[in-house]
């Protein structure tokens, strides 16, 4: 509590800390996290899901066959003995509490691993070992290579996009995750490229961005989103198309939604 309130009130200094001076305001992580989790204005920057989503597709997601077995011994949580009841609880405990924030991530749960591991490794090693393997190859080839990845390389194309045109440029990234800047590895002498991370933001907040860029004079905006989602692209020029991009929050519903999109207001070489 005191690195935190240390860390976040810039007036706070060590010494007074040290010669136990009492700040105005104390931060206390926990709480911040559960003020911050209960407000529905605060997650919808993030997306909304729904409440179920922990139980019906995270679990299945991030544990496969151990989730699947968590499921069918629920109903029997009571006949199993105290051990295996104290883990079970951990695990039940534990998602319905998560589940009651509007959004979930499947790396929320990630903690739940260990209790699941101690209840049905030994089933997993008897029963079904060639379909964890399968699982894991299956999950490891989807994170590994198609989920979200076009975030990456669609920065390091910018990065040489913005270096060598002239002017200032904008950078909006919609419904991505947040995209790393470094990697636009531009010389910290050039100072003329800014990234807009929207994250999870509604039309109307885009199309505002949008708008507010475009009215600026010597400007080049640059406009990246998954194909399966509606944006304002009048008056932009397609420049790439990463396909193997995959957005979970924005799964695209034919094929020309598709992969990871770049657009440019300006007709630059790139650009179809």
């Amino acid at each position: 509590m005191t690195c935190d309130t240390w860390f976040y009130e810039s007036a706070v200094t060590a010494r007074a800390l040290w010669q136990g001076q009492i700040p105005h305001v104390y931060h206390v992580t926990p709480w911040s996290n559960v003020q911050y989790n209960t407000k529905v204005e605060n997650l919808a920057q993030h997306v909304l899901h729904p409440h179920y989503l922990h139980l019906t597709v995270n679990g299945v997601l991030m544990f496969g066959p151990l989730w699947l077995l968590f499921l069918w011994h629920v109903p029997r949580i009571l006949s199993r003995d105290p051990w295996q009841l104290t883990l079970m609880a951990c695990c039940v405990t534990g998602v319905t509490a998560l589940s009651l924030a509007p959004h979930q991530e499947p790396r929320f749960i990630l903690p739940l691993l260990t209790p699941l591991t101690l209840l049905f490794s030994e089933k997993i090693v008897s029963k079904c070992w060639s379909l964890w393997l399968l699982f894991n190859l299956l999950l490891a080839l989807f994170f590994g290579y198609c989920h979200q990845s076009g975030v990456v390389p669609s920065l390091l194309f910018l990065g040489t996009a913005t270096y060598e045109l002239p002017g200032e440029h904008s950078i909006i990234y919609y419904h991505t995750y947040m995209p790393p800047r470094y990697l636009l590895s531009l010389p910290a002498t050039l100072d003329r490229t800014r990234v807009v991370d929207l994250q999870g933001a509604n039309f109307t907040m885009l199309s505002s961005v949008i708008t507010q860029a475009q009215a600026e004079t010597n400007h080049t905006l640059w406009l990246v989103a998954p194909g399966s989602v509606h944006v304002p692209t009048d008056h932009l020029y397609a420049c790439r198309i990463y396909n193997w991009h995959i957005s979970t929050e924005d799964l695209p519903r034919n094929w020309r939604e598709r992969g990871l999109h770049v657009w440019s207001s300006r007709p630059v070489k790139w650009c179809q």
